[in-house]
This record gives C-alpha cells, sequence and structure tokens, in this order.
C-alpha cells in the first residue's frame, strides 16, 4: 500500500483522464510516481485498470481508494522514458511503501501493482 495521491476530485472535475503531471518540471513525486493517466471511468476490477495502463504501454498502476486507477512506469520500461533516465518527479518510489503493509490497503491507501511479463527492447509487449 502507497500514500493515496487524493486524486478522486482531480479526477471528477476533468473529466475521464487526469492530466495533472503531463508539464511536471518539479523534483517533488506528482501523483505517488504513477504520473501519466487516471482515470475512474475504465474498469472496477484489477483486471481491468491492468488492461487500461498495459494497452497505454505502462507497466505500473494503482487503484486510489478503490475508485480511481492511475497509471506510471517502472524503471524497466525504458520506451516510456525513451531510452533516458526518468525525471524525478515522475518516477515511481518503491520506498515509499508501508513499512508493515497489511493484507487489506486502509481506504485511503492505494494499492500498487506492476506487470510482470516480459519485455522486448525495453518496452511492454503492447507498445510494439
Amino acid at each position: 500500500c502507497f500514500r493515496s495521491p487524493s486524486t478522486l476530485n482531480v479526477v471528477d472535475s476533468l473529466g475521464p483522464f487526469d492530466r495533472t503531471c503531463q508539464h511536471w518540471s518539479s523534483n517533488e513525486t506528482c501523483a505517488s510516481g504513477l504520473p501519466f493517466f487516471a482515470s475512474a471511468e475504465h474498469g472496477s476490477s484489477v483486471e481491468d485498470w491492468d488492461k487500461f495502463c498495459i494497452h497505454r504501454s505502462l507497466d505500473l498502476f494503482g487503484i486510489d481508494m478503490g475508485k480511481v486507477c492511475r497509471c506510471g512506469a517502472s524503471l524497466l520500461n525504458e520506451g516510456v522514458w525513451h531510452m533516458s533516465s526518468p525525471r524525478l518527479g515522475l518516477r515511481f518510489n518503491v520506498g515509499l511503501a508501508q513499512e508493515a503493509p497489511t493484507e487489506d490497503c486502509p481506504t485511503e491507501a492505494m494499492e500498487v501493482y506492476r506487470y510482470t511479463g516480459h519485455y522486448e527492447g525495453g518496452v511492454t509487449p503492447s507498445a510494439r
């Protein structure tokens, strides 16, 4: 579980996609390191939201407060970062995880998942 970026109000006000981090230049982490897309309209299960992010070639996703899916990219997903080092404010920091995670995340936390399949040429297969 990770601290929630509290995106429910942002997503409600912007429609299906949250582009808050689109022009982010700060070293402070934007959207808990899952900055690329957020949607409250594209699924209701872990499988739906996994497909939502993988379809966009993003290999990390978090479920924020059980209602909003946020997408991000790991360092393994080099294609997203244009084969360069990602900007600090857009990177996901696994060090922000709870020290003693419980079986169920509290409602104010975010559950984060990662694609564990094959990467081809530094990208997820859906990127090709």
